[in-house]
């Protein structure tokens, strides 16, 4: 199905990132957009599913996208986004591993 490579473009956590040990945290918070919050272990991640990770890029700060208007956001979402807690993403390439 991912042929010939996977993209992936994925939340990362800021206070996760300051651990030396590659983690994921369950996210099951009330209004959360992802189940899983990741450090730079998503590289792992990948790799454990049976993918080669061929390149990845450095943590990208994102915002709500286009259909969602700034006015929309909650103030506390927003200081999220501004102190770099929310907003956080890896995107990595990576291809599947030959089968035997």
């Amino acid at each position: 199905m991912c042929r010939p490579s996977l993209l992936v473009v994925e939340t990362v956590s800021a206070p996760l990132s300051l651990l030396p040990a590659p983690l994921a945290r369950l996210n099951a918070r009330r209004g959360a957009l992802e189940w899983f919050v990741f450090n730079e272990g998503l590289c792992q991640a990948v790799t454990m599913a049976g993918f080669t990770v061929e390149q990845t890029s450095r943590v990208l700060r994102d915002t709500a996208g286009p259909a969602v208007a700034r006015t929309e956001l909650p103030s506390m979402v927003r200081a999220r986004h501004a102190l770099g807690i929310l907003g956080r993403s890896l995107a990595l390439r990576a291809s599947p591993v030959a089968g035997p």
